[in-house]
């Protein structure tokens, strides 16, 4: 224990000593009141310790290794990185972190703890997040002054020495207690030999459209020089390469920016190159803005829903997230608000799969502005739950409650069924006969069959037919079937296309079952599956005696939009068949027919340019709402039309229903229709009510410079401004603060306007015409326009000036650093348990002392 006033404790013997003298005049020496005397003594001996100050200490490891980072233009990237690596190098051997002070012109007054050890940050990335401490100018002295008030016992200083501002000499005398230890490496020099003389960019690109990026490269010395070359756009690395710049010439590099970034990003341009003086590098920074797609969300119900139309809505002029709901548990607010995008797709997806939060929010969102679009299918509209909705009265269409009448389509079912040689073993052969012949008893007259074996070769054991013309001879021509050579699945495929699209049935469905691999098994076997989906044709495998899934047989089925069944049993055969046709082809709902005219409604088209549409074969039943346009009607064989395509506007955004699905089971005309992705473009398109933001057409150029200190903004417009046009603008400075900017008219399409103080650093300028905003776009102005030049040799003489008037030297190594560094503990203080023992022995005293008090006045009667 310790004690921050050791000297009060010499009152304790004072006082004892005086309690001794006063018993012994008294003459009081019995156990009762030397009690109370050594009572009243420890009660004041706490009061004294506690007044002490007394308190505990605790080792809690050491200071961290504060770090003066200079960030100024001066400092080349390479230099900083340089720079850095040697920090990190030495808290990494110490064992401490790097607390990071970055500075320039000025500095920021909070200490970052950026980096535990070894850090992965860069230098440019350093200087980006704090270029608004002005990275034009370098404050030495401010920065020194500023350990003056922390006190450090060490710090490092990663600077080139060159000051533009203020004094370091000045500000040593404040450095009372901390050792300053400079760090030094090779710069940059302004007449480097190589130089890039221009990165050029355009201000603006389209949205997924490349930029041309040219960088103009110099070589100065009288001989060829090498050097490497890398442009970024954004994090993307656009070109990478070697370049050789003959003497006394210039060499221009072209490359492309990248389509995929959107918004506003940098464009760096780094030469790095190595003579006899050493590594060197130089970095450009140029900004390039990519115009912003719109958002387009879609929920499907499946991932058979969301297979066709997230690859058609795909790489279009907005971008696509896309979501699966089936059997998917959808975290609050994992989808953003509907505010995020410009248009919800609905795709075939229940109303209790969409999360609570995210509905809420639908109807005011299409208030203000969004797009809705509903499509059809047999978890959609009044099948879906959407009755009683929030988004119900949003709808262009009047819902319909489902139907207790079914209404059955009839099917054709292709068996195709392996009758290689390893399918005698346990019956297997035998058991997939008892499953076709019961396949073919379920089946219905108006219903289609047929079964095709396969080996090397496939061997047509029923050719597909009307139920009615092949229940009598099905059992004969099904014991043909006799297990043979190996197994090619391909042909018995190709054969099972064939016969399924002669016919003409409300749904096709093909089931393939093997007890093996499928030895060519490759891309093309996918390719003849998503055919036979194009063709409304949907697949089913089963895999029969093997222990081990099959990935590939489980692939065809996913892509067929059928299942995928596994059984060690030959005997599940039948049950698995009759079970796999029940839930592909016994679907029902509300209404469906062979073939359903679409033609146009009362309201004419005006959400697509087309005109012509094929037949469906099904349609969510719906009711024509008053007030909205009913663009398309969809015709059954009684002559009812009921709405197929509707659309309307609600507040300032729009709502549009599609009654028919987009995964091809009533659509399966639709898929192979050329014109399906202009459709649902046109849908998407004109889903974004004529308020959305569209990217901007007009053709602007806008260039800056200094002048006088100040910052010249010259804007020129390519494209006449519409009458009362006004122009505001408004710059988003290095600092960080949002600045008006008056844009004067200097000419007919030329405006200028001027910022005083300029300063080094990224400037971000927003400009809009009227109701008209342009694009974001950024410009760089370098710190040598401000006076921080380039040095290939840092200033030693202030560096060692520094670390000698401090106490540190130049780039110290970790064991020297290691006997300034501070142990820092933590200090408990007592002085409260002092002052609450004093309280209690007082009340123990008083207590005591009443009690003596008591036994003299009874021996006194």
């Amino acid at each position: 224990m310790n004690f921050e006033y050791p000297i009060l404790l010499g009152i304790i013997p004072i006082f004892a000593l005086g309690m001794l003298f006063t018993l012994r005049a008294r003459g009081s020496r019995t156990i009762e009141s030397l009690t109370i005397a050594l009572l009243r003594l420890l009660v004041l001996s706490s009061i004294i310790v506690a007044t002490a100050g007394p308190f505990l200490t605790a080792a809690r490891g050491v200071e961290g290794l504060t770090t003066l980072v200079d960030i100024s233009s001066s400092v080349s990237p390479r230099q900083g990185e340089e720079l850095l690596e040697k920090a990190r190098a030495l808290s990494h051997e110490l064992g401490i972190p790097l607390t990071v002070i970055p500075f320039g012109g000025s500095l920021s007054s909070s200490w970052q703890e950026s980096w535990q050890g070894p850090a992965t940050q860069s230098y440019l990335e350093l200087r980006s997040v704090w270029e608004w401490l002005d990275i034009g100018a370098t404050d030495l002295g401010a920065a020194l002054r500023l350990l003056g008030d922390r006190s450090p016992s060490v710090a490092l200083l990663l600077s080139d020495g060159y000051e533009t501002a203020g004094s370091a000499a000045s500000a040593l005398s404040t450095l009372t207690t901390t050792k300053i230890f400079p760090l030094t490496a090779l710069g940059e020099s302004e007449d480097s030999s190589l130089q890039i003389s221009q990165l050029s960019v355009p201000l603006t690109v389209q949205a997924q459209k490349s930029a041309e990026i040219r960088v103009a490269l110099t070589n100065s010395a009288l001989t060829a020089q090498r050097g490497e070359l890398q442009v970024l756009h954004g994090e993307s690395v656009v070109f990478s390469n070697g370049v050789e710049i003959k003497p006394g010439e210039d060499l221009l590099v072209t490359t492309e920016s990248d389509s995929k970034l959107e918004g506003l990003h940098s464009v760096t341009a780094t030469l790095s190159w190595q003579d006899g003086t050493g590594p060197h590098s130089m970095t450009r920074t140029a900004w390039l803005t990519s115009e912003k797609r719109n958002k387009v969300l879609l929920l499907s119900g499946s991932r058979d829903d969301d297979r066709l139309l997230s690859t058609i809505l795909t790489n279009q002029a907005y971008q696509l997230r896309s979501e699966v709901l089936q059997g998917a548990t959808i975290a609050p607010g994992a989808l953003g608000a509907p505010a995020d995008y410009r248009v919800v797709i609905l795709n075939n997806v229940p109303a209790a799969a969409i999360p609570e939060q995210f509905m809420r929010a639908l109807p005011e969102f299409i208030k203000e502005g969004g797009g809705l679009v509903m499509v059809g299918g047999d978890r959609s509209f009044g099948l879906g739950g959407y009755i009683g909705s929030h988004i119900e009265a949003q709808l262009p269409v009047l819902l319909v409650p489902p139907h207790t009448e079914k209404k059955r389509l009839n099917v054709a079912v292709q068996l195709v069924i392996d009758k290689s040689r390893s399918m005698a073993q346990d019956n297997r052969l035998e058991f997939a006969k008892t499953a076709a012949l019961e396949v073919v008893r379920i089946l219905k007259d108006d219903d289609y069959v047929g079964v095709i074996g396969f080996e090397e070769v496939a061997f047509i054991a029923l050719p597909i037919s009307k139920v009615r013309d092949v229940r009598q001879t099905a059992a004969d021509r099904i014991s043909r079937l006799f297990p043979t050579n190996r197994t090619n699945l391909y042909p018995a495929l190709e054969e099972g296309r064939r016969g399924l699209s002669r016919i003409n049935a409300g749904r096709k469905h093909l089931i393939v079952l093997t007890d093996g691999q499928i030895p060519d098994q490759g891309p093309y076997y996918l390719q003849l599956i998503k055919q036979l989906r194009t063709l409304g044709i949907t697949v089913s495998t089963v895999l029969v005696g093997s222990e081990t899934p099959d990935a590939f047989l489980a692939q065809l089925s996913e892509i067929g939009g059928g299942s995928f069944y596994q059984t060690e049993d030959p005997q599940n055969l039948p049950r698995i068949f009759l079970s796999d046709v029940k839930v592909s082809t016994g679907e029902q709902t509300i209404k469906e027919e062979p073939e359903l005219p679409v033609r146009t409604g009362p309201s004419g088209i005006v959400t697509t340019s087309l005109k012509n549409f094929p037949t469906l074969r099904g349609f969510v039943q719906t009711i024509a709402r008053d007030g909205a346009s009913t663009e398309l009607l969809v015709t059954e064989a009684a002559g009812k039309s009921f709405p197929l395509l509707a659309s309307w506007s609600v507040g300032k955004g729009r709502a549009i229903a599609f009654t028919s699905d987009a995964n091809g089971r009533w659509s399966s005309n639709w898929v192979r229709w050329s014109e399906l992705q202009g459709f649902w473009s046109d849908l998407i398109e004109s889903a974004q009510p004529p308020s959305a933001e569209k990217p901007t057409t007009t053709r602007f150029d806008l260039r800056s410079w200094v002048e006088g200190g100040e910052l010249v903004v010259d804007l020129a417009l390519f494209d006449e401004p519409q009458e009362g046009g006004r122009i505001n603008a408004s710059l988003v400075t290095p600092q960080g603060t949002v600045q008006a900017l008056t844009l004067a008219p200097e000419a007919r399409g030329h405006y200028q306007g001027r910022l005083p103080s300029a300063m080094a650093g990224t400037y971000k300028a927003t400009i809009s015409i009227g109701k008209q905003r342009l694009p974001e776009v950024a410009w760089s102005l370098p710190g040598e326009l401000f006076g921080e030049h380039p040095h290939r040799t840092p200033n030693l003489a202030l560096l060692e000036q520094i670390s000698l008037r401090s106490g540190g030297r130049l780039n110290p190594s970790a064991q020297e650093l290691r006997q300034f560094i501070k142990q820092l503990s933590t200090k408990q203080d007592l002085a409260q348990i002092f002052v609450i023992a004093a309280l209690v022995l007082l009340f123990i005293e008083i207590i005591g002392r009443e009690i003596l008090a008591l036994r003299r006045r009874r021996a006194s009667f």
